[in-house]
């Protein structure tokens, strides 16, 4: 727009002062200024903007950063409409806080479980209902309750029984198409699954599935996880899957379509017994036709690992290193998908919160780990998500010597530094002197 008027401007000085400025001039200042407005446009959407080696990357900046208070291991994060929900745990009391996805301010902050037993409870989200919901193990039952939100409240439905044979270990829950799957184990060590269904009309009556038998193998089967994909309609499962030989653990998956029938058996998506290892804490995100799984190594080196898996009939591709953690920083990686790329968020060897960003080949997109938290080298027990219509991330995590849980947003777009538009700048200036020497 600044272009068309400068271009008014020129004309009409020419028609007011026709024996200061002639034709001529007229239209070769129209030209240059032209010429400045296509090489601007030009260098705008060609120029690719150099960002600093502290604002590494495809996710920006960090805007904001919360502490929520004193906490506990397992701290989680979901993405929901234009807000991030995050889950923390305190000697039993679980806290949900509601945090805004573009200005990482917290909006709202209920209590809704007093008597989740250690760490072990998980949330996921229905976009479509605005609901949440909460499972966690009491230390007797597996046990469920809904929030609901809109219209400025947030409303908790009374709470109801999953399971009441049940291990303490990890939980595994997420949604997809309409449903909400959790996974746990029982008492000895087998995994079971349920699918939950959200009741619009009548709250306090959830739709509870049949329960059925995960794993057909025989060996314990505990800190499960659940991820879904969209594209497929499908589920993964995770857990991991003790050997038969003392202290060598596998990671094993199975892949469930939205009617909880099997579409894979157990597969083995790392070997323990061959690498000679205990291995621990799968997790995995769902993208376009496929599951980015993370675990770790429980033993030294203490390195973390990621392969993709076809989300339809399980084929592994090649695993790939994501970093190292160390000895008792190893827990659940967090993974998000943002469209494009994957994020892993880990605990490496010197406590602190780092990040990676990985293509769908699983190379990764950064020259080194984004560090998104070492205030104290302490921090442990990470999750991420992504929000799509802020585009924006959230992490949280557990920090063991504060015994706090914290929070932070950060932009997903770069940051371009001054030297990115140089250019731009030195051809409008030359351009603006020609124009006043023409005159």
């Amino acid at each position: 727009m600044r272009g068309l008027k400068a271009r008014d401007v020129f004309i009409g000085e020419g028609i007011k002062n026709k024996n200061h400025l002639s034709g001529w001039k007229v239209l070769i200042s129209v030209v240059i200024v032209l010429l400045v407005v296509s090489s601007v446009i030009f260098l705008m959407f060609t120029a690719a903007p150099k960002v600093s080696e502290n604002k590494v990357t495809s996710l920006g900046y960090m805007a904001v950063q919360q502490d929520f208070g004193s906490g506990y291991k397992n701290p989680q994060v979901v993405s929901v409409g234009d807000m991030f929900i995050v889950g923390t745990v305190n000697y039993g009391k679980l806290t949900i806080t509601f945090v805004n996805a573009t200005t990482g301010n917290i909006e709202n902050t209920v209590s809704p479980v007093t008597d989740v037993y250690s760490w072990y409870f998980r949330i996921a989200s229905d976009s479509m209902d605005k609901a949440l919901l909460i499972v966690w193990n009491n230390g007797t039952n597996l046990n469920g309750t809904f929030l609901h939100w809109g219209d400025g409240s947030i409303e908790k439905t009374d709470n109801f029984t999953i399971a009441s044979d049940i291990a303490t270990t990890g939980l595994g829950l997420a949604y997809g198409n309409g449903e909400f799957l959790v996974v746990w184990s029982d008492s000895s060590n087998h995994n079971y699954g349920r699918t939950i269904e959200y009741n619009a009309s009548a709250p306090n009556t959830p739709v509870l599935n049949a329960e059925f038998k995960v794993s057909s193998d025989t060996h314990s089967h505990a800190d499960n996880f659940v991820a879904y994909d969209s594209s497929t309609h499908h589920f993964i499962v995770l857990w991991r899957n003790y050997s038969g030989i003392s202290g060598l653990y596998n990671i094993t998956g199975k892949i469930f379509d939205s009617n909880e029938n099997a579409l894979t058996g157990d597969f083995l998506i790392a070997n323990g017994v061959a690498n000679n290892t205990k291995y621990d804490y799968p997790s995995a995100e769902g993208g376009p036709g496929v599951f980015f799984v993370a675990y770790v190594n429980y033993n030294s080196p203490y390195d973390v690992h990621g392969v993709y898996v076809n989300a339809t009939n399980g084929t592994l591709g090649n695993t790939f290193n994501i970093g190292t953690s160390n000895k008792y920083g190893v827990s659940f990686v967090g993974i998000a998908y943002n469209g494009n790329s994957y994020i892993a968020v880990w605990t490496n060897e010197s406590y602190d919160i780092v990040a990676m960003t990985y293509d769908m080949d699983g190379n990764a997109l950064l020259s080194q780990p984004l560090v998104i938290s070492n205030t104290a080298d302490s921090e442990e027990w990470q999750d991420v998500a992504y929000n799509n219509e802020t585009n924006t991330y959230y992490f949280v995590w557990y920090d063991y010597t504060a015994k706090h849980d914290y929070g932070s947003l950060w932009t997903s777009s770069e940051i371009p530094e001054f030297s990115a538009f140089l250019p731009i700048l030195i051809v409008a200036v030359v351009a603006f002197i020609a124009i006043k020497r023409r005159h």
